[in-house]
């Protein structure tokens, strides 16, 4: 028998093994985080009673969020790769507070902050600022 292999098989079987080699490739590690706990307080005194915080990092392309607890309190996560990891990157973010899905806040809009808040390399305990969340006009 005589097989002849034609430079368009070979080419084919690299670029198979090239991509069967790129999807098992494993993905990059998680970035170096700092803890990141505080509190959401509204402009004017009280705090929200759930939903969530987003710290979106102004120079990296990482978002930290956390639950916002019953007292206005919460913890920080980042999610990397298809994990959890705690805390946030270190530097400047812009936050967002967005209210629970409870009655009285399912129609309330998100509400960023007016200032940014900076996550130093180091624990955190910071306390956001925002405006009361409205609903839409």
């Amino acid at each position: 028998m005589n097989f002849r292999i034609s430079s368009a098989t070979i080419a084919l079987a690299f670029g198979a093994a090239f991509f069967l080699t790129a999807c098992d490739a494993p993905p990059p590690p998680p970035p170096k985080t700092y803890p990141v706990k505080g509190k959401v307080v509204f402009i004017g005194g009280g705090s929200p009673s759930g939903g969530s915080v987003d710290f979106r990092s102004t120079t990296d392309m990482v978002t930290a969020v956390g639950k916002v607890e019953a007292d206005g309190t919460f913890v920080l996560q980042t999610l990397s790769s298809r994990e959890k990891v705690n805390g946030a990157v270190e530097g400047e973010h812009t936050v967002t507070y967005t209210p629970g899905q409870g009655q009285d806040q399912s129609t309330l809009l998100p509400v960023t902050a007016a200032e940014k808040y900076r996550v130093k390399a180091e624990e955190n305990n910071i306390t956001v600022t925002v405006a009361k969340p409205r609903p839409p006009q």
